[in-house]
């Protein structure tokens, strides 16, 4: 039988690179208090880990001839850049950084690396202070005085130089096919980055910062024509709206390159199995034509983009979910799972799948539980079924986060422990949900609580109606994030549940605009006001907690100290009030943890938060 403990019997595959016949990823070992994080290589047939030692390898990266690989680990106490040859030898520290390196690439001559890293160390043990609007980010903490710069590692002497000194944070950046400069995505401003506007910008080696286009949108996965002749980008209006691929010309013009095709660009599917880095960049197979992955409905796949505007799968199964994807030379490493499967590495070479990371011997044995696809309308869900019950089964309502994400095909720990411990598990993907068309994620922009909890209590009576051993006397409905806001919501303005867990939620929109890292812009984008320009009144309309004194339903509250996304003080609020109103409740708060603590959080932790779900649930 699964229980919560069984997460310490898997592992975690991450960010793998193809180069040639050799395919690198990072695989993660679950400890009590830590992970292991291990980079292993995988050719023709043959698997190796080439590190060692209770320490964090991540981020390998071949070098463009293939007969290196660079990566980051703290073997020597403080994460450095190490190079190995994968010929022979040990592998070598070439930085001595005073602050951590991030983003690590080859530039395509192989003369140099890129990384990013602080200008300095900063130390916050006395005071911080801050003139920014936006200060902090969630996993991140407090923001330095001066944000991350790209900086430079010249191979042949060790010379590390800093390429870039921007007074406004640098999210990602690309190498320029020709090894003269880079690509990079920041904002003219801070103040503009504050409301998620970004814009693209060019700087030579020997050069000034060139901005290449207006900071009006969302942007990320960077992608530079081989030919240099352009650019790609996702790019997002608001923060509502649904990712899509444009391509521009370094002077600005531009165009959408997946036109009609009403599918959100990245994998948006939630599972509980990744640990580490998972790209899903868009990025180019040869001069005319990209690999993407687009989330459709519960699945994600890859497709290829045409710079004519043609989107074609080029692997694509309806109950599958791609995670991770890296393009070298025509060939593509990948990572796959489905609800029944760990993700696993794979490689794809004219038309042909390998597996690479051998995972599924890790849970044969186990007595895993296929979902049972449900639709209701318009609407997509599933219904997990425990395999051995006595009598009526309790049924747990579990609602995503996001609101803009997705349940699906993903293989979820926490619902196979759920259901191994004998309750039924429905999930959907009601209004706000990405996959399904912008119409369908749209339509809760300035309405929460509305059709989405129409759509998800229609799936929950159409799950009863259909399955007659479903109890509706012992249901719980349970959810983080803006899950957490839905349980919230509901609670307060139905009694049907007689169990809710409400973990890192949102309950207050008016003071959650001025404690969230995106608090910035994310109450005007999605709910369309401001309460610090405008009036409150709509936010606070919007808040569970105006109609707190109406929640009957005994409920947890889980939290996480560290959590800036949805703040602890959310949580607090809830829990406050339900104490003060004499509601059945319990607090359960974890330190050192962010907003990721159940999909990436410190192993004993995770396993806490599941068994303090389940005593909760016992009472079902």
């Amino acid at each position: 039988m699964l229980k919560p403990d069984t997460l310490l019997d898997l592992h975690f595959v991450s960010d793998p690179q193809v180069w040639g016949s050799k395919v690198a990823f990072v695989r993660a070992t679950p400890q009590q208090k830590k992970y292991i994080t291990q980079i292993y290589l995988w050719e023709e047939g043959e698997l190796s880990q080439l590190t060692q030692g209770e320490h964090q390898n991540t981020s390998p990266r071949f070098s463009p001839d293939g007969q290196s690989l660079a990566f980051i680990s703290n073997r020597s106490g403080t994460n450095q850049i190490y190079l190995l040859r994968l010929r022979g030898g040990e592998a070598r520290q070439i930085t001595h950084l005073e602050t951590d390196p991030w983003n690590v690439q080859w530039s395509p001559d192989g003369q140099c690396l890129s990384f990013m890293t602080a200008p300095e160390k900063t130390d916050h043990e006395v005071v911080y202070t801050t003139t920014l609007r936006e200060y902090h980010a969630n996993g991140e903490g407090l923001f330095s005085a001066r944000p991350d710069q790209i900086h430079l590692l010249r191979i042949s002497d060790g010379q590390v130089s800093a390429l870039t000194h921007s007074e406004v944070y640098i999210m990602e950046h690309q190498w320029l096919p020709d090894s003269s400069g880079v690509a990079y995505i920041s904002s003219p401003s801070a103040d503009e980055a504050a409301q998620a506007r970004f814009c693209v910008y060019r700087q030579k080696l020997n050069g000034v910062p060139e901005q290449v286009m207006d900071a009006t949108a969302d942007l990320g996965q960077l992608s530079v024509q081989p030919d240099g002749s352009g650019f790609v980008v996702s790019r997002k209006e608001q923060s509502w709206c649904d990712a899509h691929l444009y391509y521009y010309h370094w002077d600005g013009t531009h165009k959408r390159l997946d036109e009609g095709f009403d599918y959100p660009l990245g994998n948006y599917v939630l599972g509980d199995m990744q640990h580490g880095a998972y790209p899903t960049r868009a990025q180019w197979l040869d001069a005319q034509t990209l690999l993407a992955v687009y989330t459709l409905g519960g699945s994600s796949g890859l497709f290829t983009v045409k710079l004519s505007g043609d989107v074609t799968p080029l692997l694509h199964h309806h109950a599958r979910v791609i995670s991770a994807v890296h393009v070298c030379q025509g060939k593509v490493a990948f990572i796959e799972e489905c609800s029944t499967e760990l993700p696993e590495v794979y490689l794809w070479e004219d038309g042909v799948v390998t597996p690479v990371s051998q995972q599924g011997a890790l849970i044969v044995d186990w007595p895993i539980v296929e979902p049972i696809s449900l639709r209701v309308g318009n609407v997509e869900g599933w219904v997990l079924l425990p395999t051995q019950t006595e009598g009526r089964i309790p049924v747990v309502l579990s609602i995503h986060g996001g609101p803009h994400m997705a349940y699906g095909h993903a293989f979820m720990h926490e619902f196979q422990v759920f259901v191994q411990q004998g309750y039924a598990v429905l999930y959907c993907n009601p209004r706000g949900s990405v996959g399904y068309g912008q119409g369908h994620s749209g339509a809760i922009r300035g309405c929460w609580g509305s059709v989405d909890q129409d759509d998800l209590l229609a799936f929950l009576d159409a799950a009863l109606a259909q399955y007659s051993a479903l109890d509706p006397a012992r249901m719980a409905v349970v959810g983080g994030s803006y899950g957490g806001y839905m349980v919230n919501w509901i609670t307060s303005h139905t009694s049907r549940f007689k169990r809710a867990i409400t973990d890192r939620c949102v309950s207050n929109l008016v003071s959650f605009a001025g404690t969230s890292d995106i608090g910035a812009f994310f109450g005007q984008h999605e709910l369309g006001s401001n309460p610090f320009t405008e009036d409150a009144g709509n936010l606070w309309n919007l808040s569970p907690l105006k109609y707190v004194s109406q929640v009957k339903t005994p409920t947890l509250v889980v939290h996480s100290e560290q959590d800036l996304r949805c703040p602890l003080e959310q949580g607090q609020q809830w829990y406050a009030a339900l104490k003060t109103l004499g509601i059945e409740t319990r607090f359960v708060r974890f330190p050192e943890e962010n907003h990721e603590l159940s999909r990436s959080g410190r192993p004993d932790r995770r396993i806490v938060r599941l068994k303090e779900y389940l005593a909760w649930l016992s009472a079902l």
